[in-house]
């Protein structure tokens, strides 16, 4: 399980880097996020509508949504809850920062999505499968994005913490007038 250093963040407000790799190490996408708070969950992030995020089916709400993102301290997967009332989960890789970002981690294309209505689904099951032999995933990568899966669907299922209710709290207590 990788662990985030808080010793890189300084003050809410501040601007963080959050880059987003796919295997091994390629750059696929990088946002520049506000860093809300930090608490024993994690870092949390602000992401302001319009935000480019992701293009898998759970991502519709990017456009007009603001969202929260949280950046566990310990965990190798981020989660997304919007203000449309969804949550997504990237599983994949905290690493070491790469050059120029706050955060990095490698996107191993297996989501974790919970709509409005609260039902659990796992999404790019077969982008997972095919990049498994395309992009050569070594064999400790794909066990160790099971086990995060399968923890991930587990917490959410319970629910457990952060999923109960910390994702939608932090949503709320930081809205900003004007935003959705």
């Amino acid at each position: 399980m990788t662990r985030v250093d808080h010793n890189l963040v300084r003050r809410p407000g501040d601007l963080l880097r959050l880059g987003r790799y796919k295997w091994p190490g390629t750059p696929h996408r990088t946002a520049d996020l506000r860093l809300l708070l930090v608490d024993g969950h994690g870092l949390w992030l602000d992401v302001p509508p319009g935000r480019d995020l992701g293009d898998s089916p759970g991502w519709d709400w990017a456009a007009h949504h603001r969202a929260v993102l949280l950046v566990p301290s310990a965990g190798d997967w981020v989660a997304y809850w919007s203000s449309y009332g969804t949550v997504y989960v990237d599983i994949g890789l905290l690493i070491p920062p790469c050059s120029g970002d706050d955060i990095s981690f490698i996107d191993l294309d297996l989501d974790v999505y919970v709509d409005q209505e609260g039902t659990v689904m796992t999404l790019d099951e077969a982008e997972f499968k095919a990049n498994v032999d395309r992009l050569a995933y070594p064999a400790w990568v794909i066990d160790h994005a099971h086990r995060v899966h399968e923890q991930v669907l587990s917490d959410l299922s319970a629910p457990a913490e952060p999923f109960a209710s910390a994702g939608n709290s932090i949503l709320r207590r930081t809205a900003r007038p004007g935003t959705t």
